[in-house]
């Protein structure tokens, strides 16, 4: 049924635009369609994400400028907005090339809520790396120059997440299970 007929038969029915909006987003699932991710580009620069291969899970976000150092990190403009849909937020994840540099995404991964307007700036840490110099006694270090991303280069992967409602319910006690508390390597290298 197209949209504007859909909607007509839904103000028929009373529905508010949000109920309207949660039906169509039910039929969409049902039906598979794919689901829309708003994108406004805030300049010419700015480059749409896309996937390399059908097959990615994430999309990849482009660096729109050079990055602006400031003391303790690094951070590149996309000049990319999202209208992100009700009932989804974003992960923001380090591309595997990141691995090339001497960043990290300062955040980790990242969430970006479903009420975030703004531009998206993506901030990495700069891991210092030392070359060892000398001989003998008179070794020493030397800082490397860092390797970082310059304008046009893939950045991030973003990876649309649909929200869970989830009820926090505290307990006594938890169910025992086969590891129990054994963490932080207990399982060998």
């Amino acid at each position: 049924m197209p949209e504007e007929a859909y909607w007509k038969s839904s103000i028929k029915m009373n529905l508010t635009q949000e109920q309207y909006n949660d039906r169509r987003e039910m039929i969409r699932v049902m039906t598979k369609s794919p689901l829309i991710l708003k994108v406004k580009r805030l300049s010419d620069n700015a480059v749409l994400p896309k996937k390399s291969y059908q097959s990615d899970a994430g999309f990849d976000v482009v660096a729109t400028s050079e990055g602006e150092v400031h003391e303790h990190y690094i951070e590149y403009h996309t000049d990319l907005k999202f209208e992100i849909p009700k009932g989804f937020h974003i992960e923001m994840r380090s591309r595997s090339s990141i691995s090339k540099t001497s960043l990290i995404l300062a955040t980790g991964t990242s969430t970006i809520d479903q009420g975030f307007s703004g531009e998206l700036i993506i901030r990495f840490k700069i891991i210092p790396t030392f070359t060892l110099v000398g001989f003998g006694h008179t070794r020493g270090l030397d800082l490397n120059p860092p390797i970082i991303y310059h304008k046009g280069d893939r950045i991030a992967q973003l990876i649309l997440q649909r929200d869970e409602n989830v009820v926090i319910q505290e307990i006594d006690e938890l169910h025992m299970t086969d590891r129990a508390e054994n963490g932080l390597g207990s399982t060998g290298k």
